[in-house]
C-alpha cells in the first residue's frame, strides 16, 4: 500500500474504537506507539513526535485570520475576553499549566511519516481527546494532516507550525516539540511491546480493507 492509502485505511479499519477498546482517550502516548508498529509492520517508516496541540472553533478562527501573525500565540486579557464574548473558544492539549497530575505526561504524542511521493504526513490518532462539541470543536477519529514536503523540514524542527483547517471552519494547530523525548520514561511507552496483539489485529483489519477496496 502507498502512504496515503495506509493512512486512509486508519479510519476504515476503525484503529481508534479498537485503542478505545483498550485505553482511555487521553492516550497519546499508548496510541502512538501502537500506531508507529502498525505502519512498521506494512513497511511504511514511522516515528513519534512530541507536540502541542490547540483547537480552535470557528469564531475564534475568523478573529485569527482577521489579525495580522496571530496564529500561535495567545491574546491579551483584554482580547481574550473579547473573544469569549462572541464565542470564540479553544482548547489546549500537551500544555503544562500547573494543574497537571504529576502521573500525567506533560505533552501530546503523535506519529509522523517523512516524505514520500511529495508529502509528509502527520498522523494523531488521540486526537478526540480534544473533542469539545460545547465549544465548537468537534473532533471523531484520528486526524493525518499531509504536510507538501517543501513545508515538511521546518514543521518537522518546530520552526513552524501545522494547521489544518477543518471544513466546519475550526481549526488544529500543532507545534512539535522534536527534542522532547520525556515520553520514553512513561509506563505506556515502556510496556509497548504488550500492545502486539492489538497491533495485529489492527494490520489485519487494514490489509482487508485494502484487499476489498481493491476488488471494487
Amino acid at each position: 500500500m502507498r502512504p496515503a492509502e495506509l493512512l486512509t485505511a486508519f479510519w476504515m479499519a476503525g484503529i481508534r474504537r479498537l485503542i478505545l477498546d483498550c485505553f482511555a482517550p487521553d492516550s497519546c502516548i499508548a496510541s502512538t506507539a501502537i500506531g508507529v508498529a502498525v505502519l512498521r509492520e506494512l513497511k511504511l517508516a514511522a516515528r513519534p513526535l512530541t507536540c502541542r496541540l490547540i483547537g480552535y472553533n470557528a469564531a475564534y478562527v475568523d478573529w485569527l485570520d482577521a489579525q495580522a501573525d496571530r496564529w500561535g500565540t495567545m491574546p491579551t486579557e483584554e482580547e481574550a475576553r473579547a473573544l469569549l464574548a462572541n464565542g470564540a473558544q479553544s482548547i489546549a492539549v500537551g500544555f503544562d499549566d500547573g494543574r497537571m497530575e504529576q502521573t500525567k505526561w506533560a505533552g501530546h504524542l503523535l506519529l509522523a511519516v517523512d516524505p514520500q511521493e511529495g508529502f509528509g504526513y502527520l498522523v494523531d490518532l488521540s486526537a478526540d481527546q480534544a473533542n469539545r462539541p460545547a465549544k465548537g470543536i468537534v473532533i471523531e477519529g484520528p486526524q493525518v494532516l499531509p504536510i507538501p514536503a517543501t513545508a515538511w523540514p521546518g514543521i518537522a524542527r518546530g520552526e513552524t507550525m501545522a494547521v489544518s483547517r477543518r471544513e466546519d471552519g475550526s481549526a488544529l494547530v500543532y507545534f512539535i516539540v522534536p527534542e522532547d523525548n520525556s515520553y520514553e520514561v512513561a509506563h505506556d511507552w515502556k510496556r509497548r511491546r504488550r500492545f502486539r496483539p492489538l497491533v495485529g489485529r489492527i494490520v489485519q483489519g487494514m490489509r482487508l480493507v485494502h484487499a476489498r477496496k481493491a476488488v471494487l
